[in-house]
């Protein structure tokens, strides 16, 4: 297993303000806030502007809906977080609460004691967002960065010799993690001259590739020519009946 690298995610802390008007704009902080961010308000795509780091702008739409609003941050397509927000014009909808804010939801707006809009300290959802990279860990799986079973899949012995996957280096085929099958040999008997001479190649049980040649099994008489030799056998040949069969067709001096 190789060391994981460094994976930096974009998180959005806290909006500027709990209230948004239309054609407006609010401020957010976060950390490693990135030109990779994009944001929806309720649902719908928003302009974000990236000013450093650690701040960004979100501009809110002219038909602004009304009532509650959610803005969610993504990055690189992955939703890294919700945060509740209410348009400035309907605050009288959030209800006066008096329980303390750790008390509640961190997605839901109230009105404190003293009448001040309010959020939820309490996390409620999964403290987890969706995986955004190779090798991201303490993460929730998403069809982009899908799930795999680490100690019975992502084996040496399932990945493809020498590519690395997830910090796993691949052996397969390997003498450790041979093919299935028959192993090769360089000795192949069962080639004889009907096969013809030449080079041959192969693969061993260990994945590695193997070169040969097949000798033809005729050997080299003294006067003999245009006979029918083949692994010490010799025949006397008569063919007869062929239309083919004439003089023009045939090697001068053969009878």
């Amino acid at each position: 297993m190789g060391d994981k690298p460094a994976l930096t995610r974009s998180t959005v802390l806290s909006m500027d303000s709990l209230t948004a008007s239309a054609s407006g704009s609010v401020g957010f902080s976060g950390k490693n806030l990135s030109s990779n961010l994009t944001a929806e308000i309720n649902g719908s795509s928003a302009l974000v502007t990236i000013i450093n780091a650690k701040q960004g702008t979100i501009q809110f739409p002219a038909n602004l809906d009304a009532g509650l609003i959610t803005v969610e941050f993504f990055e690189n397509g992955n939703s890294i977080g919700k945060m509740p927000m209410v348009n400035a014009e309907n605050i009288d909808l959030i209800p006066d609460v008096a329980i303390p804010a750790a008390s509640i939801c961190d997605d839901v707006l109230f009105k404190d004691a003293s009448g001040e809009l309010s959020k939820g300290l309490r996390q409620c959802g999964t403290p987890y967002l969706n995986c955004s990279g190779s090798l991201s860990s303490d993460c929730i799986a998403s069809d982009n960065f899908p799930a795999v079973d680490k100690a019975n899949v992502l084996l040496a012995a399932n990945i493809k010799n020498g590519v690395v996957i997830a910090g796993v280096t691949g052996a397969y085929p390997s003498a450790l993690y041979p093919l299935a099958g028959d192993d090769g040999t360089p000795s192949l008997p069962l080639f004889t001259a009907a096969a013809g001479g030449g080079n041959y190649q192969w693969f061993a049980a260990d994945g590695s590739r193997l070169m040969g040649s097949i000798e033809t099994d005729l050997t080299v008489s003294s006067g003999v020519s245009d006979l029918v030799h083949n692994a010490g056998l010799y025949r006397q040949v008569t063919v007869q009946g062929d239309a083919d069969l004439i003089a023009t067709n045939i090697k001068s001096g053969i009878n």
